[in-house]
């Protein structure tokens, strides 16, 4: 009969938890079907709402998570970002112009220094460029610096949907017109904005299983399934992420243990 030393004990203690914990990865990587696992049919059974704040095509269960494109930055960026100057051509129109299109500018300034780019809807950086250019449709820099205020406005909006806060796209969306430049924006946006509602469905649904225990075995009716799902409507929302990153580290504890 083979007698197992202690050390050769730990050695091969240690081997099992390296080969589970490799398993453990590329079943949360790959899916079950690309390790060649059947996946239960059981279907979930409805139970009480009682989910997080936040986002149904599942996505393939062998659909590498690592493909996915990570959020630009969990913070949202400052309202006053650098843009830049606008310019008048004394040149290129009347005097009196030059003096309505400088005052213009100056409130726009004012306006995006204190952070207030898009409302007022009277009193804002974006009305008050929208009135420059109105006076001096060819100006490029004062169009330059209102697509750098949109461009920001942009960004804002979509940070906030990484966490799926809806109401800075809503705004921004209401004010941006389809024809000028801003028009790839809000396609952008808008697409986020009208697939939000299911992206939130399949949060509710992976934090009730997860509290059910039901993290990623088996795959379908799991956690891991729901919040796949989640990313493969919206692959920068951050509950999600943080969904797999919580089964990652149960799946990690349980292989260490």
């Amino acid at each position: 009969m083979l007698t197992l030393t202690p050390s050769r004990k730990h050695a091969i203690g240690g081997a099992l938890g390296l080969l589970l914990l490799a398993f453990a990865f590329a079943y949360r990587w790959i899916g079950p079907e690309a390790l060649g696992l059947k996946p239960s049919l059981e279907l979930p059974q409805p139970i009480e709402e009682r989910a997080p704040t936040v986002a149904s095509i599942p996505a393939a269960p062998g659909a590498p998570l690592a493909s996915m494109p990570a959020p630009a930055s969990s913070e949202p960026p400052s309202d006053a970002l650098p843009a830049p100057e606008p310019q008048v051509d004394p040149g290129s129109v009347p005097e009196a112009t030059r003096v309505a299109i400088e005052d213009a500018l100056e409130r726009a300034e004012a306006a995006r220094v204190a952070g207030h780019l898009i409302e007022p809807p009277d009193d804002s950086a974006l009305h008050w460029y929208d009135a420059a250019l109105a006076l001096d449709p060819d100006n490029e820099s004062v169009a330059a610096t209102r697509r750098a205020v949109l461009d920001a406005l942009a960004e804002q909006a979509h940070v906030a949907l990484d966490s799926g806060d809806a109401v800075p796209a809503g705004t921004l969306l209401g004010q941006l017109d389809p024809a000028d430049g801003a028009a790839p924006d809000r396609e952008a946006l808008a697409a986020r904005l009208e697939i939000l509602p299911r992206v939130q469905e399949q949060l509710r649904q992976g934090a009730q299983r997860m509290a059910l225990g039901r993290r990623f075995d088996p795959y379908e009716g799991s956690a891991l399934e729901s919040y796949r799902a989640a990313l493969a409507f919206d692959p920068r929302n951050l509950a999600a992420r943080q969904g797999l990153e919580q089964i990652e580290r149960a799946v990690l504890e349980q292989a260490l243990a």
